[in-house]
């Protein structure tokens, strides 16, 4: 009875085992996402931040930021309209020194913020 049992203990750690091997190949690592390069608005150019926290948005691996949620349908309407701006900016990071400019006023409360909805 006993070596009955050891078998059928055996039977099963193995069948777990290889399930758990066919999981490992099924689930694959989400495909890494770009970071976003740069600290302004991706559609108004506003210095994210000044609205509240930044609405995130993932378009085909990258991480795309914006000030608001109204900026979301413009850049739906065009994405390679704005994507250019991240291109740009790889392509100047790379070819040029890193840079510290300050950052713009942030707008008084109740000043327009520099773009309309």
């Amino acid at each position: 009875m006993k070596l009955k049992h050891l078998l059928s203990i055996g039977s099963l750690t193995a069948a777990m085992t290889l399930g758990a091997v066919a999981l490992g190949e099924e689930a694959k690592p989400a495909p890494a996402t770009q970071p976003y390069p740069l600290n302004v608005c991706i559609v108004s150019d506003e210095e994210l931040g000044t609205m509240g926290d930044p609405v995130v948005l993932q378009y085909e691996g990258r991480e795309i930021r914006f000030c608001c949620e109204h900026c979301v349908p413009d850049f739906k309407k065009d994405p390679q309209k704005y994507l250019k701006k991240l291109a740009e900016a790889k392509k100047a990071s790379s070819t040029q020194p890193a840079t510290t400019q300050p950052a713009p006023k942030k707008p008084e409360q109740g000043q327009d913020h520099g773009h309309h909805h």
